[in-house]
């Protein structure tokens, strides 16, 4: 019936993906439960101001380290490329919270570097 020889694919899924109520507090110690101490932080717009103290506090809470944060608002190519070659060296994880352009550059960003998704 088909005559198209079947195409494997493959997508890539976060690293550790947690959704519920009080995740964004705990979001800290499921990285250093994973040994991630040293991220760096992709927010979308506006993502800060709703969940920042939560999210900030809980990294606080268990010394996860901010290597480098950034508000996404570009998801350029050039723009992703030139961050993630930026990024310090003991960047150990890689964090995107909020909406697609900040999930999309962190993905690709850890895609880059060879680091873990979160």
């Amino acid at each position: 019936m088909f005559n198209q020889p079947y195409i494997n694919k493959q997508i890539n899924i976060p690293y550790l993906l947690k959704i519920g109520n009080g995740k964004i507090y705990k979001i800290g110690k499921y990285l250093i439960d994973k040994n991630l101490q040293n991220i760096a932080l992709f927010l979308g717009e506006g993502t800060e101001e709703l969940i920042g103290e939560k999210l900030y506090q809980g990294f606080k809470d268990n010394n996860i380290n901010i290597a480098h944060k950034q508000i996404i608002n570009d998801i350029s190519i050039e723009a992703i490329n030139k961050t993630a070659f930026q990024l310090p060296p003991e960047t150990d994880a890689i964090i995107g919270i909020g909406g697609g352009k900040a999930l999309d550059f962190a993905k690709y960003s850890a895609h880059l570097l060879d680091l873990d998704i979160e």
